[in-house]
């Protein structure tokens, strides 16, 4: 069949009609015979030979090509796409044209076209050659793909590193150089922002800035915006310093408030280690409390008083604070000191009973504290006196003379204020040295023991600062881990016994948290491998992330510790540079391979409360997660590198909360304990003038 004649069959019934007619017309002017039908098809055949150029017989003739298509797409999605053949009158002629695009694009007859990457495209339709026209191109108007977000480049810093870690002073010195370019195939930038802050940027796209040097763990999120909206991050993690050997005491690690309330909890101590007995005994030893003569009539008159027994109603404390100094006043009610007065005159002695009462008697006591060595506390009574209300002797009828000078307040007071004032000392010494910081702790199997020491005491007019310092001791080494100075410091200081009007406050240094996450890291917490049938996710959203792959491994590797931090009294937790690899079997493999290498940044909030047992608890909540593809094998990208990567990280992000909720811990923190006394967590929250301590509210 000539191919005139198959453009024929395609053409409209009427276009068909009216050929026939023309061709018939035809055949009988040019051959000027009525021959028959076998004639007319020589006819026909010569005359196709003889008269190839004649239009009329051989029928239209394609002249161009047209494709037309919308002039943006974006990637993943169809874009239908229409390709005609006209002739040069314009009509269009039912001829099959090839498409074509530039970078690799996938055609399907019925949906269109769909582009796997950014870019600028045009869409090319071919007409193969035929026996009346040569090959015909034509293309559709450029098509912009611009799913993605601009491409960052960071030169520095790295990541996952530790700027100044050698040096242990404050401030590090010298600013953090954060350099790198910004680029778009398609777009121009329309902006760049570091942690929430416009940078500014060179016309090539390059830019350069210092941040001034700060503590503790760092995230760096830089975001990329082109003229389409669209956006691109890349984050990484930092750690700066002061950094200390894991070693070194944390100071202060611990600090301990006693508001005025649990000072007078404590001094209830003393109410009841001052008995009627300890008393008397004191008493007892110093008789005779007086002994004197005189002459009567001229006679020698001896009179000796001792001290038989001691009563009262009640022995209540009270506190007086200030800087520097704790005042204790002990007040005594219906204080009676019953006394045997003996009386010798001209070799007779006679014996009767005495006694000495008062309603209101205070002792007050002026003390001083200080830490004298690491867990020793010097208490020291600089004044001690006692004052009576209304103090009465009762003689027992007896008329004592005015010349033997008795004053039984003057007999009492300097025994009984001292012997109390002693008392008090030691038993604040005792209740002081007594706070226990000891405390095993327990993160994922990783087993360490914190041992805190008092190495400062001081009065202030809000309550009784004790500081502690504090060590980790144990805890192994992963090998594995990569090594790192010490723990992150934290330069706020610790909340002051104005901060809380509880008994007994007790706050953890930021310091002290992160040292025990810290240990935790360096003995492998954070260092897990695991499959997606643990972690429960479906074969079919592992063919969504992996196109092809049937099973999945996950390992990560922390490259730097994680940390808790407080702003605005809120706590989170972060733990960047987390390594994230997956790999696993495709179908038709037995050979494991690597499809992707990422970096995992995670932070979630923390919610602070007192556990059941009335120790601190810290629970992380949910994580925020994000990812950046940093190595993606050859099979797990079809098409290019820097699109596939941006849509990887939105699949591994959506999904990486799952397996990063189980690897980070919750924190449950002992309190301190106090013999003698039961302590109830009343509250938890931030504390301190940084606001990042954690403090817990205690009643004693």
């Amino acid at each position: 069949m000539s191919l005139q004649r198959a453009l024929m069959l395609l053409l409209p019934a009427t276009l068909l009609a009216c050929a026939g007619d023309k061709d018939q017309q035809g055949d009988g002017d040019v051959d000027g015979s009525d021959d028959g039908g076998a004639d007319d098809g020589g006819a026909d055949a010569g005359d196709g030979q003889d008269s190839g150029g004649d239009d009329g017989d051989e029928g239209p003739v394609p002249t161009t090509v047209v494709v037309e298509a919308a002039t943006s797409a974006e990637i993943g999605a169809w874009l239908p796409v229409r390709a005609v053949v006209l002739d040069a009158d314009g009509a269009e002629l039912p001829l099959a044209v090839t498409l074509s695009a530039e970078p690799l694009a996938t055609f399907d007859p019925l949906e269109g076209v769909q582009f796997g990457a950014d870019g600028v495209y045009v869409i090319t339709g071919t007409l193969p050659a035929g026996d009346s026209w040569p090959e015909l191109q034509g293309v559709s108007a450029p098509i912009t793909v611009d799913s993605n977000g601009p491409l960052i480049t960071l030169d520095a810093p790295l990541a996952a590193t530790w700027p100044d870690a050698e040096n242990s002073a404050w401030p590090t010195g010298g600013d953090l150089t954060v350099s790198g370019r910004v680029d778009d195939a398609v777009s121009a930038i329309s902006g760049l922002t570091l942690n929430g802050d416009p940078v500014a940027l060179a016309p090539d796209g390059s830019f350069s800035l210092s941040l001034p040097a700060g503590a503790g763990l760092q995230a760096l999120v830089l975001e990329a915006t082109d003229a389409d909206g669209n956006v691109a991050d890349r984050a990484l993690g930092l750690a700066r310093g002061p950094v200390h050997p894991a070693s070194s005491p944390i100071t202060p690690a611990v600090a301990v408030n006693l508001s005025e309330g649990g000072v007078l909890t404590l001094a209830d101590q003393v109410s009841a280690t001052v008995t009627e007995e300890l008393v008397l005994s004191e008493l007892v030893a110093a008789n005779p409390l007086y002994s004197g003569s005189t002459r009567v009539s001229g006679l020698l008159v001896n009179i000796v008083v001792n001290a038989t027994g001691v009563s009262w109603t009640s022995l209540t404390p009270g506190v007086r604070l200030s800087s520097g100094q704790l005042g204790v006043d002990l007040t005594v009610q219906d204080l009676e000191i019953t006394t045997q007065q003996r009386v010798s005159v001209a070799g007779y002695t006679s014996t009767f009973p005495g006694s000495f009462s008062d309603t209101s008697s205070t002792i007050s006591m002026d003390l001083e504290l200080a830490a004298l060595a690491r867990g020793d506390v010097g208490v020291e009574a600089t004044r001690s006196e006692v004052s009576f209300t209304s103090p009465a002797y009762d003689s027992g009828g007896y008329t004592i003379p005015a010349s033997l000078g008795f004053d039984f307040e003057a007999l009492v007071s300097p025994v009984v204020g001292p012997l109390i004032a002693d008392y008090t000392v030691a038993v604040l010494e005792e209740q002081l040295e007594s706070i226990v910081l000891d405390a095993p702790l327990d993160l994922l199997g990783a087993p360490l023991d914190f041992h805190g020491e008092l190495d400062e005491v001081r009065v202030e007019p809000a309550g009784i600062a004790l500081r502690f310092d504090g060590e980790l001791i144990g805890g192994v080494v992963d090998p594995a881990v990569p090594s790192a100075p010490g723990s992150l410091h934290s330069p706020g200081a610790a909340p002051e016994p104005a901060d809380s009007a509880a008994d007994l406050a007790f706050a953890l240094s930021p310091a002290l948290i992160n040292r025990v996450i810290h240990s935790a890291w360096q003995g492998g917490v954070f260092e897990s491998t695991l499959s997606a049938e643990s972690l429960g996710i479906e074969p079919a959203l592992i063919e969504l992330i992996f196109p092809g792959a049937e099973t999945l491994d996950l390992t990560l590797s922390a490259r730097l510790p994680a940390a808790m931090a407080a702003s605005d009294g809120a706590f989170s937790f972060s733990l960047l540079e987390l390594g994230l690899r997956c790999g696993g079997l495709r179908g038709g493999s037995d050979l494991p391979e690597e499809f992707v290498h990422a970096s995992v940044h995670v932070q979630a909030p923390v919610e602070v409360s007192a556990s059941a047992t009335g120790s601190i608890l810290a629970e992380i909540g949910e994580p925020s997660v994000l990812v950046d593809v940093l190595e993606l094998s050859g099979a797990a990208v079809a098409l290019d590198t820097v699109g596939a990567a941006e849509a990887l990280e939105v699949r591994l992000a959506s999904v990486a909360a799952a397996f990063v909720g189980d690897l980070i811990p919750d924190l449950d923190v002992f309190v301190p304990e106090v013999p003698g006394f039961t302590l109830t967590t009343e509250a938890v929250h931030a504390g301190g003038a940084s606001g990042d301590w954690l403090l817990a509210e205690c009643s004693l």
